[in-house]
């Protein structure tokens, strides 16, 4: 009934939800309606160096309320509107608080750990609201926490204590309590770090990808507050409704090496909407090695600073 969509040309080939590279990933269909499962329900073809694929059957998993013959919500024949744009679940602070003392710490926390101390490990863990899974042995928690303070999902993901490299798989906190629970989650997501523009309304706001070069990056450039997009799509953050948070405030971009362009255009997508100071740096751009630039390895700003700790 579903089918990595056949290649038909480059637009049947879309941006990888997880590493990002254009004309990469292969959708599912519905062979009998021809109609996509979900945008971000497929296989990338950079099964070496990223490897995402994500089946139709991990998709109605953690949707319990789709439908299965298109992919999108079933809706009630008794209707009559649609859910408000403003309308999701929330996950229970408690939650976030309980990640954030469990010990023993993630293999994420023990690297930071050995990079700048234990002391900066816990301070930052505080700071940006990322804890330690307790169903994941080893495995972060990056919570994403919105600007009233409120837990949208958390996403969990396990890396190399020692390189302090991420390992291929992703799970969230909402899909895990609707797989338990049996029932839909409405996601609406936010930037992490997003809860410290609520005590800092005076700081320039510095955006990255990753919630790693977000916490990395606080720490060696501090002059910044640091917010991360999760993805390159992420949490959607070029969604007016999103970025809204950003309003009234100074905003530089980091895009990850190879994303410049993209991310310029971005920038400008954004003016156009809400008119705020947006800019965008090409500090990993310029300061890469032509190695660097070859091996297509996703180096971004926490590699560079690291490099040049």
């Amino acid at each position: 009934m579903f089918a990595l969509e056949k290649y038909t040309g480059m637009k049947s080939r879309y941006a990888c939800p997880q590493c990002g590279h254009r004309h990469q990933f292969a959708r599912y269909v519905n062979t009998e309606t021809g109609e996509y499962v979900d945008d971000n329900v497929g296989c990338c073809n950079r099964l070496d160096k990223c490897g995402y694929h994500r089946k139709p059957k991990d998709f109605f998993a953690d949707n319990p309320g789709a439908n299965v013959s298109s992919g999108k919500p079933s809706v009630s024949p008794k209707a009559t509107a649609p859910l408000s744009s403003t309308t999701f679940d929330v996950i229970p602070f408690d939650l976030v608080k309980k990640s954030l003392a469990f010990s023993p710490k993630s293999n994420f926390h023990s690297f930071l750990s050995s990079q700048f101390g234990k002391d900066v490990s816990e301070q930052k863990s505080n700071q940006f609201l990322f804890g330690t899974s307790k169903t994941e042995k080893d495995a972060t928690i990056f919570w994403q926490v919105d600007i009233n303070n409120v837990a949208h999902s958390g996403k969990v993901i396990l890396y190399d204590p020692n390189r302090g490299k991420r390992g291929k798989k992703i799970d969230w906190v909402h899909s895990k309590i609707s797989r338990k629970t049996g029932k839909p989650f409405t996601l609406k997501q936010c930037f992490f770090g997003e809860h410290q523009l609520a005590t800092n309304p005076g700081q320039t706001v510095a955006i990255v990808e990753s919630e790693k070069t977000a916490i990395i990056a606080s720490i060696m450039l501090p002059e910044y507050l640091w917010l991360a997009t999760c993805g390159v799509n992420g949490c959607k953050w070029r969604d007016k409704n999103v970025a809204s948070v950003l309003l009234g405030r100074k905003v530089v971009l980091f895009p990850d090496l190879g994303m410049f362009d993209r991310w310029s255009n971005y920038a400008s997508e954004l003016q156009k909407q809400l008119s705020f100071d947006i800019s965008i740096s090409d500090l990993v751009e310029r300061s890469t090695t032509p190695v660097e630039k070859e091996s297509k390895s996703g180096f971004d700003l926490a590699d560079y600073l690291l490099k040049t700790k």
